[in-house]
């Protein structure tokens, strides 16, 4: 007769129980160790917490439970203690107040695998890396080379035409109802009575200049600027700083074999948009960072 131990069921909940007993009475120990004042919240049950609370949309699950708990509530998703600020004055706390503390971020596989081993600014640990990538990414001589190039070579070199709704006069003339107005950016960077040495390529123009590209200094507009200013510059402006933040925090380049820079064709091929007639061509020649930041595995 088989003992009732040597069943494989029974031996498979033996060997859970031995495996999970010490676990829990460890979280156990760890959490009731000390007399802690956690922010109200639901009871987590045992391994899931309040997973099962949160739903398909989980800020509206948030925002209910919010509703019931308070502005600043604890949760468990699974293992991991989780606090979730629902109003303005708790997230002044946790991002202005407390900033320092909570400066860092989780190591999620998202991050993990999105941005090369949480290599990217937005997903890196708060650190001496974290800090050196911000710095870089902030830096007024890499918004001064944008500004620049943006002068020099506006993605559009005219602004999309626009349309006179009324007649009207402009600098004393009379402009018509349902004229088309064309705003050429690219004859405006290259003004002398503006820039000096306006065709020449020079970043540090901008250092220390109040000159943005938001569409308020109208030597500058490469994306317009009124009510039908290009809706995207923020998004956009963002995407172009980041990326080459990220090019030349994570490489020294080079152009390839002996060329030089006078070498380049900087022509430009018209279109809607203005690409360059020859595309750039450089070679990373030396990684700025550790080795293992470039691998996702």
């Amino acid at each position: 007769m088989e003992h009732p131990m040597t069943s494989p069921s029974n031996s498979a909940i033996f060997y859970s129980i031995l495996f999970f007993l010490p676990i829990v009475l460890f979280l156990f120990r760890r959490q009731f160790s000390r007399k802690l004042n956690l922010p109200p919240g639901p009871t987590p049950w045992p391994f899931i917490g309040n997973l099962n609370l949160i739903g398909p949309l989980p800020h509206v699950s948030m925002h209910s439970l919010a509703q019931k708990y308070g502005p600043l509530i604890h949760l468990k998703f699974g293992l991991s203690p989780v606090v979730v600020g629902s109003s303005a004055e708790v997230a002044e706390l946790l991002l202005k107040t407390h900033d320092i503390s909570f400066a860092s971020r989780p190591a999620l596989l998202a991050g993990k695998y999105t941005t090369y081993n949480y290599s990217g600014m937005a997903t890196a640990p708060y650190g001496p890396y974290w800090r050196q990538a911000r710095k870089i990414c902030l830096m007024e001589l890499l918004k001064a080379i944008v500004k620049e190039t943006m002068r020099l070579h506006p993605v559009a070199p005219l602004l999309l035409p626009r349309v006179s709704r009324d007649d009207c006069r402009v600098a004393g003339y009379d402009i018509l109802r349902n004229t088309r107005v064309v705003v050429n950016v690219w004859a405006i960077g290259r003004d002398p009575t503006m820039w000096e040495k306006p065709n020449e390529f020079r970043p540090h123009r901008f250092i220390g200049k109040n000159i943005d590209v938001k569409g308020h200094d109208f030597q500058l507009l490469p994306f317009g600027s009124g009510r039908r200013m290009c809706p995207g510059y923020g998004l956009g402006l963002k995407v172009v700083q980041s990326t080459l933040a990220n090019l030349l925090h994570g490489f020294e380049w080079k152009l390839p074999g002996d060329m030089k820079s006078e070498d380049l064709d900087m022509d430009d091929r018209f279109g809607l948009t203005m690409p360059r007639k020859i595309p750039l061509l450089i070679v990373p020649s030396k990684p700025r960072l550790s080795h293992h930041l470039y691998s996702c595995e």
